[in-house]
């Protein structure tokens, strides 16, 4: 948890993980608007990771990050999955984040070492 961007970054990459995910997100961000962004590999169980996801009542937004591995579930399949919420196409996470709403971070760690920039990446790690 980065607290000055009101930002989680989780590895949960496959349902397990995204179900306990959510039990802990439950419990520490309880009534907390939260904006998602999702990437995966397209050998994951995605659809059942999104459902964890979608299930959340404090949903915003999810951002879907197609990400350049060669097997990137791409933001057509993965948005075709969701309905009944806002589904977005991301493509720099510096222009979402908002102290005001919880951003989570989750999915493929592709996606993840893709999509942070320098200086979250010295966040982490710090």
């Amino acid at each position: 948890y980065i607290k000055e961007k009101n930002l989680i970054i989780d590895g949960a990459h496959n349902p397990n993980c995204f179900e306990a995910l959510r039990k802990n997100l439950d419990k520490y961000f309880y009534n907390t608007k939260k904006q998602y962004v999702f990437g995966c590999l397209d050998t994951k169980d995605y659809r059942k990771m999104l459902s964890y996801i979608t299930a959340d009542d404090n949903l915003e937004t999810l951002y879907i990050y197609p990400f350049s591995n060669e097997h990137a579930c791409n933001y057509e399949t993965l948005a075709s999955c969701v309905s009944g919420i806002k589904v977005q196409r991301l493509d720099n996470l510096n222009n979402v984040l908002n102290k005001n709403l919880l951003t989570v971070v989750c999915g493929s760690f592709y996606m993840i070492n893709e999509l942070l920039d320098d200086e979250l990446k010295r966040l982490v790690i710090n």
